[in-house]
């Protein structure tokens, strides 16, 4: 490998080490801010998330949530017992399969938790255009990181 490579090679990789460090941090950030108005309500991010994603897809099951989220199939159903022990999600069989569905308390809940979720979102998130943030998640994509 040239010196010339070899250079542009260490100036990519020393790229890549910024933007993890960078994501970790904003990442956090962002969990740091939900997690403390969520705690009040005894919900985790990943709980709420979870809830998000079965009013979004009633009927849905336990695989297309671990497909979307992109986490395994036991920390979905750990998140489902809490929730559905909480009342805020139901399961039920049809046939052989077992689908998801969101309660009304879980509707309540949602309509109390996500429009300040929502504002702290549109706070951390000025300073980029929509454009800007539809390019961020294209990237993010691309990078299989959503």
């Amino acid at each position: 490998m040239t010196d010339l490579k070899r250079g542009s090679r260490v100036r990519r990789i020393d790229l890549a080490h910024e933007l993890r460090a960078s994501l970790i941090r904003a990442g956090a950030r962002l969990s740091n801010d939900a997690t403390r108005k969520l705690t009040v309500r005894g919900l985790s991010q990943a709980q709420l998330e979870l809830l998000r994603r079965v009013e979004e897809t009633p009927d849905g099951t336990q695989q297309d949530l671990v497909q979307a989220l992109g986490v395994t199939r036991g920390n979905v159903s750990q998140l489902l017992t809490k929730l559905e022990s909480e009342g805020l999600v139901l399961r039920f069989a049809v046939g052989t399969r077992k689908l998801l569905r969101i309660t009304r308390r879980g509707e309540r809940l949602l309509e109390n938790v996500l429009p300040g979720e929502s504002e702290l979102l549109a706070q951390r998130f000025t300073a980029l255009s929509k454009a800007e943030l539809e390019q961020l998640l294209g990237l993010l994509g691309r990078l299989e990181l959503r």
